[in-house]
């Protein structure tokens, strides 16, 4: 004879897991009209009611809170017509480590979204942690809130190690111990970041306690800012760079988009030439004169004629002093 309580909560076990693959189905479909540009789809899934929220928090200006539907698809209305005239592919897109709590006609749902690094842009890169706060309409799981806060963590582009204020390593991306290889100009020592001599080991923990200072601040969110570094042995200047985001202190070894973005601020600034700025960012990669002028394609002596000039317009006399002259131009605020 089947025990009724048993077959009860078996019943409620099965109707929890199909509420579960709905809702999954709902946070999905959302995310697939969302990439396709489809407001229309995208609205569906939805509680189209003033009593619907989205919070969508932003890096360096804090975050924005939509109250009502007609709200926030007056905001984001304009985001879909981009995405249908860019004309973009589609991009991937996973959801993971999800979370889903249901109740008595609500639930809420907990989970990492996470869009491949574009290096050409880091508009919308990185793992995003997302809720979603979801109602029963008509037997129909619909959204009613959404909380959007973007995370770059373990999603830049370049090798990172990330560091508490004391310059102890907390965690490390893909690709870090190849990079830390050869004549690179940090390194780790008894599990703290170091550089290999005493000053720049007295510069980078210096940099690093201001950054966690920063943290302890309203406004803790700082672009990635360059650390000019020796390489051992007497080597040529390795810029590295520091970040202050997500309530967290990152390093960033030769980012090759970060140099070549603070190369290209500076040649404006200096007015140097096209050309110039490309031999000084081969200079800034570590490679000597010879390198440089194989690589653009170029005799050396030409190479050695834009370096004196670069000389002449900021004012130094040597390699190491044209990197660092150029990398102190602060990036506008």
């Amino acid at each position: 004879m089947v025990d009724p309580t048993s077959q009860a909560l078996t019943l409620r076990e099965t109707a929890m897991e199909e509420d579960r693959e709905r809702i999954v189905a709902v946070i999905e479909g959302e995310s697939a009209a969302w990439l396709e540009g489809d407001v229309d789809k995208w609205k569906t899934y939805w509680v189209q009611s003033p009593r619907a929220r989205h919070v969508h928090a932003r890096p360096f200006l804090g975050a924005l809170t939509f109250q009502g539907f007609d709200e926030i698809e007056r905001y984001f209305t304009p985001m879909f017509a981009a995405i249908v005239e860019e004309n973009r592919p589609e991009r991937e897109l996973r959801n993971e480590n999800g979370r889903i709590t249901i109740g008595a006609g609500m639930a809420w749902a907990t989970f990492d979204q996470v869009r491949p690094v574009d290096r050409d842009t880091t508009r919308g890169s990185g793992r995003h942690n997302e809720m979603r706060i979801l109602e029963q309409v008509e037997g129909e799981w619909k959204i009613v809130a959404a909380v959007h806060i973007p995370n770059r963590y373990g999603y830049y582009a370049s090798p990172w190690v990330r560091v508490d204020g004391r310059c102890r390593v907390v965690d490390t991306g893909a690709g870090l111990f190849e990079a830390l290889g050869g004549r690179r100009a940090v390194r780790i020592v008894g599990n703290r970041l170091c550089g290999h001599s005493a000053t720049d080991t007295t510069t980078l923990r210096e940099a690093v306690s201001e950054a966690d200072a920063l943290l302890r601040t309203p406004c803790c969110v700082r672009p990635a800012a360059p650390l000019m570094l020796s390489a051992p042995d007497g080597g040529p200047i390795t810029p590295c760079w520091i970040t202050v985001a997500d309530m967290m202190i990152v390093i960033l070894l030769h980012d090759d988009r970060l140099l070549g973005n603070a190369i290209a601020r500076a040649g404006r600034v200096f007015g140097l030439t096209a050309a110039q700025i490309r031999v000084a960012e081969a200079i800034a990669r570590g490679h000597d004169l010879s390198v440089a002028a194989t690589a653009l394609q170029v005799r050396p002596n030409t190479v050695r004629t834009h370096v004196r000039r670069m000389f002449e317009r900021t004012a130094v006399n040597s390699q190491p002093a044209l990197v660092r002259k150029l990398l102190s131009v602060a990036p506008p605020t």
